[in-house]
């Protein structure tokens, strides 16, 4: 997931069945009983990748539809959806699914359309799924973040044919969060992946996943200079494709 910055949660509701942390814009989030936090989220109640460092994207962006891929627990989404029409969020994993899905009932949101799909470079089934002990971790590749656990089994589907399944006429904002297979992700667009169909696109780059399935950051990078795109970091200084090697974990935006 984005973003490794502590922030001050202003009430921890601990429950039998779940801990529910609200933030100071009263969104909530649903995490199971037993959910491993540290002692010091629970204590004193700090969280990591929270939503108020994502206030950069709701200050900056808006629009009509927001694509989430790799939505995890739907932080990203959650904290956005007053900003768009309508959200498309992609999670493959089933645990991270049902807290995606509490999540959006606990907070009441209406526009965001939930999928059970990895995104991908190909339409396939029982593609292998490799789960880790962070939730934020499983990958369709054996990366070394965190701790092997299992393997699950999940559908995957380019792009370009879900956007014209549904009629999808613009994307505004896309959010790519796939450990180590950005490049993929972007392939399955086709010819969708210009600026006049996707205008932003919020990509994670990390050295540890990438490496893990002999990737590179740059040809992520040059893939999106080749179809029109620049890259800049959040704080909106450019990127050369080549630089984006020397990042060990990052979040950037082409546009």
């Amino acid at each position: 997931m984005f973003f490794k910055k502590k922030q001050k949660i202003s009430n921890v509701i601990d429950r039998a069945e779940a801990v529910i942390l609200k933030d100071k814009e009263n969104n909530l989030y649903y995490y199971p009983s037993g959910y491993p936090f540290s002692e010091q989220v629970l204590v004193n109640g700090f969280s990591y990748d929270s939503p108020e460092d994502l206030s950069y994207f709701k200050s900056k962006f808006r629009g009509d539809i927001l694509f989430d891929i790799g939505s995890n627990h739907g932080d990203f989404s959650l904290f956005l959806a007053k900003n768009f029409n309508k959200i498309y969020a992609f999670e493959p994993d089933l645990n991270n699914l049902e807290i995606l899905q509490k999540n959006i009932l606990l907070n009441e949101v209406k526009n965001c359309a939930v999928f059970n799909d990895a995104i991908s470079n190909k339409n396939e089934v029982k593609v292998p799924f490799y789960i880790l002990a962070a939730d934020g971790h499983h990958s369709l590749g054996k990366v070394a973040t965190s701790t092997y656990k299992k393997t699950a089994y999940v559908n995957c589907i380019r792009l370009d044919h879900f956007i014209q399944n549904y009629s999808i006429q613009k994307i505004d904002l896309m959010k790519v969060d796939v450990e180590g297979f950005e490049l993929e992700v972007f392939e399955g667009l086709g010819d969708y992946l210009n600026k006049s169909f996707v205008t932003n696109i919020f990509f994670e780059i990390s050295k540890v996943p990438l490496e893990s399935i002999s990737q590179k950051a740059s040809n992520i990078g040059s893939y999106l200079v080749n179809r029109g795109y620049q890259i800049f970091d959040i704080y909106d200084q450019p990127y050369h494709p080549d630089d984006l090697d020397k990042i060990y974990f990052g979040n950037f935006i082409a546009k």
